[in-house]
């Protein structure tokens, strides 16, 4: 007799455990260890139909959310001492079928910025606001934040749909705001580089697994940009393009990239023109002079990610408009600057991670016609 109670509790249950889990699991449903939302019923018949109802039926298992929850933190302990796997990076812990990959949220919550509704600001949100309200005092009514938009602002479908919303929330919109209100000019080139993206996704304006936009990119918001500045004035800059396959990046240096669908990402602006320019290191007071054809690094000595030196005068001898122009960046300017060069008489890049008091010592004494402070969106 027990024995029959005991079976028939069983069966019961192995009914009612995943019926329960219907009502009281939903698609919004985020499992913690795997970072992600609940697999969704299918909503019409595919290929893998059957697959992702199964998903969607083991995901409401009674109890299977608790468990993960529980069981995390040891398999994470387990997984950290035998791999590269970081519980709390898991957004950025692997990539797509496509190869892209995604800056993770461990520290500073980057890739949770556009797939949830976070309010908390950058930590150095008050600090770029100092230092752009001092910018202002050199360059009155000259002086502009310009935004370089994370790849989750421009290519989220390649985003893990089953994490959150990809691209449903933008959170730089409210500091956007916020930096607006307190009367800083802010070009954002997010709507510019989204309407040029290639929809057949065969050449990238960012780069697959790295979290930089590309010199395709780059060229679109400073099109954008300048725009802005100079309006009916200002002629864009046209390239053509070589392009390849970036094989290494900043987020992950895995052979499995070889083997995904060769997205061109990484491409070198070609031109005709060329000029005589002269690089100035300002803290050692070197130069080069040499001729440099226009899109190139040639003669561009500096930036944040050759680690060289952090502030650098450009004179351009054959310019489109002679002004002077500030460029404070991270590593983001490394592509932009040389369309800067390009363009204006004189330019003057600084590091933005450099101290503050020694930035605004530089621009002041190069007495610029226009200040423009480019930042990667997540770091504002």
């Amino acid at each position: 007799m027990l024995t029959k109670i005991v079976q028939s509790i069983l069966v019961a249950s192995a009914f009612m455990i995943p019926v329960i889990g219907h009502f009281a699991i939903n698609n919004d449903t985020i499992f913690q260890n795997e970072n992600r939302n609940a697999f969704a019923y299918p909503q019409d018949y595919h290929d893998k139909y059957w697959d992702e109802l199964q998903k969607a039926h083991n995901d409401r298992l009674v109890g299977r959310e608790t468990f993960q929850v529980l069981t995390s933190t040891y398999l994470s302990n387990i997984c950290s001492q035998t791999t590269d796997f970081s519980y709390k990076d898991a957004f950025a812990f692997k990539g797509n079928s496509m190869g892209w990959f995604y800056l993770g949220d461990e520290g500073r919550k980057y890739y949770q910025q556009h797939i949830l509704p976070v309010k908390q600001k950058d930590i150095f949100y008050e600090k770029n606001l100092s230092l752009l309200k001092h910018l202002e005092l050199i360059a009155p009514n000259n002086t502009y934040m310009v935004v370089g938009p994370d790849k989750a602002s421009v290519y989220p479908e390649f985003m893990n749909q089953h994490i959150g919303y990809p691209g449903k929330y933008r959170h730089f919109e409210n500091i956007k705001a916020d930096l607006e209100k307190a009367g800083v000019k802010v070009i954002d080139n997010q709507e510019a580089i989204v309407k040029e993206k290639d929809l057949t996704y065969e050449k990238s304006l960012y780069f697959a697994n790295d979290s930089h936009w590309n010199k395709k990119g780059a060229l679109f918001a400073f099109n954008n940009t300048i725009k802005e500045l100079l309006g009916d004035e200002f002629t864009p800059l046209t390239y053509d393009f070589t392009w390849k396959k970036l094989m290494v990046g900043d987020l992950n240096k895995s052979q499995y990239i070889s083997e995904l669908k060769q997205i061109l990402d990484l491409c070198e602006p070609v031109s005709k023109e060329n000029s005589e320019v002269t690089s100035i290191d300002l803290e050692d007071n070197t130069q080069e002079t040499g001729i440099r054809q226009f899109g190139s690094d040639d003669f561009i000595r500096c930036n944040v990610n050759s680690g060289t030196c952090n502030y650098e005068k450009i004179i351009n001898s054959r310019s489109r408009k002679d002004l002077k122009v500030a460029l404070i960046s991270d590593s983001f300017g490394g592509f932009f600057e040389p369309y800067l060069v390009d363009y204006f008489k004189e330019v003057l890049w600084c590091n933005a991670y450099e101290d503050h008091t020694k930035i605004l010592k530089y621009v002041s004494e190069f007495q610029p016609d226009i200040i423009l402070y480019l930042r990667i969106e997540r770091s504002i």
